[in-house]
This record gives C-alpha cells, sequence and structure tokens, in this order.
C-alpha cells in the first residue's frame, strides 16, 4: 500500500446519531423539524442585516447568527443544537459559519434553518467580534492531562515492536469497521477509533520513517488492534506514546479517484470510487460520508451512503458505489456532474453513532424510502437478504421512470425474502401490486399486518421524513423503533 496521501484541511464536527449534551425531551432532530415546518421562528424579517445590526443579538433570549450570506434567528433553535446551548451561543451575534459546520456540516442549514431566516447580511465581516473560545470539553482547568494519562483513563495501552504497532482496548468493544488507519506522507500515523454510542478518538504517531513506499496490514481480533508495516524501518523512532490524542476529532477527508460514472435513469448516476493509498477507512452498515467540492473558493458539502463499500481485507483498498440523483437547480450535484471518470473527490471519514447492524438485526424491519433515499437501505437488504430474513420495502417515486433497477442492488424484486412496494404520486395507471399516493397512515395499515416487534427505517427528503414518521406514529409504532437517516 502507498502511502501517499494529500494533506488536507480538518472541519471539526460532531457525527449525527449523538449529541454532545443531553436534549430534554421533545427537543430532538425531527421535533425540530416538525416545529420549523409550521411557523415563522425569526423575530423579524429584514431587507438586509449589517454588522452593527447583528452585534446586538447576542443573548440566549435574543439570538442571530451569520451563516455564509444570510442571517438566522436561531433563538428557537438554541434548546435544540446537538452541541448544546452554550456550544451554539459562541456564535451568538457574529459569523458562525465555522461554528455551525462544526455539527451540521452535512446538513442543508437552508432547508433546516429557513424558518429562521431574517435577512441577507450587507455589513462588514472583519468588523464582527470572534467567535468564543470553546469549553474544556469536560476537562477540568489547572489539570495536566498527558497522552499517557489519557490511555489510562481510557484504558487502552500501546506495544510498538519491530515492524508492528498494536493497541488493546479494555473499556468499550471494538469491531474492525469501528477502526480507520491513515499512514501520511508527513511522516505520522493516525488511528481513530468510532465505538458505536460513544465519542470517537483520534491518535496521531509521529517520527515514522515512510521513506519510499510502504505497506501495512490491519488486523483485529478480540479488542486487539494490529498495523504491520513491510518494513521495521517504519517504526524506528516511534513512541508507544501518542504525540497526540483527540477526542471528536476533526474529520480527515481523503481524495478518492472516480473509476466509472454510469448513467442509471434519467436523473441517477452510480458514481464508484476507488480510496488513495496509506488508508484503510471501512464503511459501517448504513453509515454515510460528506462529498466535498470547491466552487469559488466557497466550499460546498453534500452526504452521501454508499450502496456497495468494499473494503479488502488487511490491506484496506476501498471500492465505494454512490448512487447520487442529479439537481439540476441543486448546489452540489452540477458541480460534481462537472468531474470526469479519473479525477478526485474528496470524501471524509465515515459520519454516524448508531449502530445499525444491531437495529437490522430485529426480526422485522420495514423500510420506508423516497427516490434516492433508499441508498442507505441498500446495504440492509442486501444483509438480510443474505442472512435469509425477511424485509419489507416500501419505494415512493413520482413516476415509474424514477424507478431504478434492483439488479443494481444485487437484489431481486421478486424475492419471497423481499417484499416491495411501488409507490407513485404522480403515476395514472397502477397495476399489480403498485400502489398511487404518499406516506400516509391508511396506505401502511392496508399493506402491513403487523407494526409490533418491527424496526422501522426511514429516508427521504425532509418533508417525506416528518410525514412519514408521522404516519408510524399513528399507526402505534413507538419512536424508538424508528431510525430516520438524515
Amino acid at each position: 500500500m502507498s502511502l501517499k496521501v494529500p494533506e488536507v484541511k480538518l472541519i471539526a464536527k460532531t457525527e449525527y446519531g449523538r449529541n454532545k449534551v443531553e436534549l430534554k425531551p421533545g427537543k430532538g432532530l425531527m421535533d425540530w423539524v416538525r416545529l420549523a415546518s409550521t411557523k415563522r421562528l425569526a423575530s423579524a424579517t429584514l431587507p438586509f442585516v449589517d454588522h452593527e445590526e447583528l452585534v446586538k443579538h447576542d443573548k440566549t433570549t435574543d439570538c442571530w447568527i451569520l451563516l455564509y450570506n444570510n442571517v438566522y434567528d436561531v433563538t428557537s433553535y438554541l434548546e435544540y443544537h446537538p452541541g448544546g446551548v452554550d456550544e451554539l451561543m459562541r456564535g451568538a451575534g457574529t459569523d458562525a459559519s465555522e461554528l455551525f459546520n462544526e455539527y451540521h456540516m452535512w446538513v442543508n442549514y437552508n432547508s433546516m434553518l429557513k424558518s429562521c431566516l431574517v435577512g441577507p447580511f450587507t455589513g462588514n465581516r472583519t468588523k464582527l467580534p470572534k467567535v468564543k473560545e470553546a469549553p474544556m470539553n469536560g476537562l477540568k482547568q489547572g489539570i495536566k492531562h498527558t497522552p499517557e494519562d489519557t490511555l489510562k483513563d481510557m484504558g487502552i495501552s500501546v506495544l510498538v515492536e519491530d515492524a508492528q504497532i498494536s493497541f488493546t482496548f479494555s473499556k468499550y468493544h471494538l469491531s474492525p469497521e469501528n477502526i480507520c488507519i491513515c499512514a501520511q506522507e508527513n511522516n505520522s500515523l493516525r488511528v481513530l477509533t468510532r465505538p458505536y454510542d460513544m465519542p470517537s478518538t483520534s491518535f496521531t504517531f509521529d517520527n515514522l520513517n515512510f521513506l519510499g513506499k510502504h505497506e501495512f496490514e490491519v488486523n483485529f481480533s478480540n479488542n486487539n488492534l494490529q498495523i504491520t508495516f513491510d518494513s521495521p524501518k517504519v517504526l524506528i523512532g516511534c513512541d508507544k506514546i501518542p504525540s497526540k490524542i483527540a477526542r471528536d476529532p476533526a474529520p480527515s477527508f481523503y481524495k478518492y479517484r472516480i473509476e466509472k460514472i454510469d448513467k442509471i435513469n434519467h436523473d441517477c448516476f452510480l458514481y464508484r470510487l476507488v480510496s488513495p493509498d496509506g488508508i484503510y477507512c471501512p464503511i459501517p452498515l448504513g453509515h454515510h460520508v460528506i462529498a466535498r467540492l470547491t466552487k469559488k473558493g466557497n466550499v460546498l458539502t453534500r452526504p452521501y451512503t454508499p450502496i456497495s463499500a468494499k473494503c479488502l481485507a488487511n490491506i484496506g483498498k476501498s471500492r465505494l458505489e454512490f448512487l447520487i440523483k442529479i439537481y439540476q437547480d441543486g448546489i452540489f450535484t452540477p458541480e460534481l456532474v462537472k468531474l470526469q471518470e479519473g479525477d478526485l473527490l474528496e470524501l471524509s471519514e465515515p459520519n454516524n453513532r448508531v449502530n445499525i447492524e444491531k437495529l437490522s438485526d430485529e426480526p422485522n424491519v420495514v423500510m420506508l424510502a423516497a427516490g434516492s433515499g433508499i441508498t442507505p437501505m441498500v446495504r440492509i437488504l442486501q444483509r438480510r437478504h443474505a442472512q435469509k430474513r425477511q424485509s419489507t420495502l416500501f419505494f415512493f417515486n413520482h413516476k415509474r421512470i424514477d424507478l431504478i433497477d434492483e439488479a443494481l442492488f444485487n437484489l431481486s424484486f421478486d424475492d419471497t425474502l423481499l417484499v416491495v412496494k411501488n409507490v407513485f404520486s404522480d403515476e395514472q395507471d397502477i397495476s399489480g401490486d403498485e400502489l398511487r399516493g404518499r406516506v400516509r397512515k391508511e396506505l401502511l395499515e392496508e399493506n402491513l399486518s403487523t407494526f409490533k416487534d418491527t424496526q422501522f427505517f426511514v429516508c427521504g427528503p425532509e418533508g417525506f421524513n416528518i410525514a412519514a414518521v408521522k404516519s408510524l406514529e399513528e399507526c402505534g409504532v413507538d419512536r424508538k423503533h424508528i431510525h430516520i437517516f438524515c
């Protein structure tokens, strides 16, 4: 495995699926989506906002923030922020674009905060105050925490011997897909652990000797991780104590090569990408990555869940497949379609905290997908099919031309293990098992024999997700049995 990996600028974030603070009941993501979709939440609507006006609104009872080119009144949103009120208040009365990216990099903020829009910003950004410093992240001031202390507190031991560096984790469980490794060209090794439902942690080791190209193998068993290089010279000078340990670290982005692009239907394309050398980065079931592009100096991001994520055993070379719908009036995809086979696309390490494998192991699984919202469902369907477990998929589209050939997913929609209900909102002629309409309580009740002991997965546009959750709750489904891919 070649170790030539480009250095990239890192942006911090909290991954969806775990809040940095415990939110109050009724203050979750879907609760906010419901609230924001029903009323205007901004205290004022102005033709423009300058820097003098913005700085006045810096209190918890009156909090405005600047996101890129617009000013939003986020007073109502504070209690819903996954980083907590204090975290978002760091950007009160100033430019919070980077701060918002730390927690919602993959979120369409224009949609999420549209009810909070005050107006466009026309002031001078250089005259705005700086974002306030972050809190100490749980560490008490005045107490020095060395990397060695942190390893001990976390129950992690590190051993460097010959060409191998190994980790033993005693306080939490990890699987191979919870590990990301990057051997960088700046003579450092970065190991990222991502245990489910817990903070991620990165360990950086400096002073490695990457003269020329070196390969490494990854082996993991019984909570023991072994990284073995092809030469002991690589680890000469490497200490068993990391030079840096970071909790909830900034995500790394890597340049994947676009191997092939295939047109699937009138507006969907299949992108096949290959990981760079020096990277071991498996994508857990149902987790997404962030694709990143730059347009005229502006960073554009968009979350995508691979429909296929093959990470070769040991050496970690990955091939990812993404089904991507192109929106001609969108922001991200019009730039994406300009890329050709052989070009590079930046992808982040995986996002999410939730153990989707565990959720998908329920006896009954029902999926409600709208359009390209089918993408996080594909690998779940494949896994359950391999386990000889039955699944039900409600696939919502406008018309038949929006359908995607099931052969693309290595599945047969006629299989007895997979019950598929195609639901069209704009199709006049319905035949066979096809349904007409939109997601609603009556449609689900008429086509499902039971709602008990069932795990539901939902993915689609914001309005679809709201309607789907509402319909399921009206059918008596407990919210804890509904997982929404956002």
